[in-house]
């Protein structure tokens, strides 16, 4: 999955080195989009992950052809009254133009559509395409999340292969994402009419979303595309199975036996006594690549547990897990270093290809997205760059200082400033040398402003402005403040800039 560029005498292997933005919840302008590619360029990234679609909003307007007639794909772009995104989204020209710009900055783009849960805004092209399984849904504490494709209803899978096809023309990446994770198939078994239907193809309720994923698959590989896949599938034991190289087409196929020996899982005439059907199996050439497995599940493991398993499986992944930049937190605490060295996941480095950091935008748009962005990034590009490194080197985050404010200033958006109000490079270089080791808060802006949908909402948040007197516009940082109650005991604030300030220093 590296990037090869061609330099006489020789070559550079980049391998991914990314970051991910969600452009569903709160959509992010154009303008913005081209500025956190010059950032990336800044911090050394070379994949941008496009997070396209969710529950919240489907921001593409795909064109309608004669051969759509049974649904309509502009209707994607639909979206209720209080929706973030609001009449917000990229036409195919504009994608286009975004591909080229990235391109000449040396940046490759992988576009992401999530399915088939995270799916509920894809509700306006026809109807019966969303599960509706509000009971279950509504026991989950993020329901819009749990609405799922009916994936017992063949005219489904026309509209993802209508929708795929429009993507992978504007986007020439190798690869493509396509979500596959928190499916609750409980969504699944609320449907009469999808229980039936697994009753009559003989698929049990365990293995349904394994069906989608394993059609979901062919597809892609159709496409000529690599699929990228969350942890969930692998969660829930719904990674569609691979036919071994020399297997005999037949009504089944066996298995490739999970083993403890991961190197004999490569062997094609290694089989476990279990069949599978042929409808759950993937066909790709000997010397095609297996879909590329994501973990993102910090908590409890879970996020080393999914890798493992997928290098089991022989299956290539890249670590998303922990460095979500949406959090607040300073970034220094972006320099941890997930324990990927143990002799298992050393052994297999090869299927190991990178990593990315991730902004998830429930909580931010096109105001504070950069300033959550950087300079957290750069602690987490030097930390897949420089595997073994010691951690928080001055040196070198000073030099990326000194680099980012300079593409920044040039833009004229200076988005960071320090409690003393010095430049953003010197306020990192104090700050790495000082306390490397501590999550502090030299350097934060926060500017997130949002619909906020609930009365009730709106006066928790004036009750926490008025009863801890912080002035901030960023509820995330509320929250922590809660949470930690550490800031207000050592009497320490993120200082605050107003929007007429901010504005000023553009």
């Amino acid at each position: 999955m590296c990037m090869v560029i061609t330099l006489p005498p020789g070559e550079i292997c980049c391998f991914p080195v990314g970051l991910l933005v969600d452009v569903s919840r709160h959509f992010l302008p154009l303008t913005t989009l081209f500025r956190v590619i010059d950032g990336m360029v800044a911090s050394k990234l070379n994949k941008l992950h496009l997070h396209l679609t969710d529950a919240a909003s489907f921001s593409i307007l795909l064109r309608q052809t004669p051969a759509h007639a049974q649904f309509n794909l502009t209707n994607l772009i639909a979206k209720d009254p209080l929706n973030f995104a609001l009449n917000k989204f990229y036409s195919l020209e504009q994608l286009h133009t975004l591909v080229q710009y990235a391109k000449q900055k040396g940046v490759e783009i992988i576009p992401e559509i999530d399915m088939p849960a995270h799916s509920l805004s894809w509700k306006h092209v026809f109807p019966g395409i969303i599960i509706n399984c509000s009971e279950v849904a509504s026991k989950s504490p993020t329901p819009e999340n749990v609405y799922a494709l009916d994936i017992s209803n063949e005219l489904v899978y026309g509209v993802v292969e209508a929708i795929l096809r429009q993507v992978v023309e504007v986007f020439p990446s190798p690869y493509l994402h396509i979500g596959g994770d928190e499916v609750d198939e409980n969504c699944y078994l609320s449907s009469p009419r999808l229980v039936a239907w697994a009753g009559r193809h003989n698929i049990s309720s365990s293995a349904l979303t394994k069906y989608f994923e394993t059609r979901l698959f062919n597809m892609v590989y159709k496409l000529q595309k690599v699929p990228i896949v969350w942890q969930g599938v692998v969660d829930n034991e719904q990674l569609p199975d691979y036919a071994p190289p020399h297997a005999k087409p037949s009504a089944t196929r066996r298995r490739l036996q999970i083993i403890d020996d991961i190197y004999q899982s490569n062997l094609a005439d290694h089989y476990a006594e279990a069949t599978v059907p042929a409808e759950h199996t993937v066909n790709i050439d000997s010397h095609a690549e297996k879909a590329i497995i994501m973990p993102w599940k910090c908590w409890k493991g879970m996020a080393l547990k999914a890798a493992l398993t997928a290098l089991q499986r022989r299956h290539p992944i890249i670590m998303s897990a922990c460095w979500y930049l949406d959090m607040n937190d300073d970034w220094t605490t972006y320099l941890h270093n997930p324990s990927l060295d143990t002799a298992k996941f050393n052994a297999n480095m090869s299927l190991i290809y990178g990593g990315e950091g991730s902004l998830w935008t429930e909580k931010a748009d096109h105001t504070s997205a950069q300033c959550r962005i950087y300079p957290r990034l750069g602690a987490i590009a030097y930390r897949l760059w420089g595997v073994g490194a010691t951690l928080c080197p001055a040196s070198y985050m000073s030099s990326y200082g000194n680099n980012l404010y300079a593409i920044y200033n040039s833009l004229h958006q200076s988005y960071y400033v320090s409690s003393n109000g010095s430049s953003l490079h010197s306020a990192l270089s104090t700050q790495c040398t000082v306390r490397p080791n501590t999550t502090t808060s030299e350097v934060q802006l926060g500017l997130f402003a949002t619909q906020i949908l609930y009365s009730a909402y709106v006066t928790y948040h004036a009750y926490l402005t008025s009863r801890l007197h912080i002035h901030s516009h960023d509820v995330a940082f509320h929250l922590k403040i809660v949470r930690n109650r550490e800031f207000k005991s050592q009497g320490e604030y993120v200082p605050y800039v107003s929007r007429s300030q901010h504005n000023s220093m553009r």
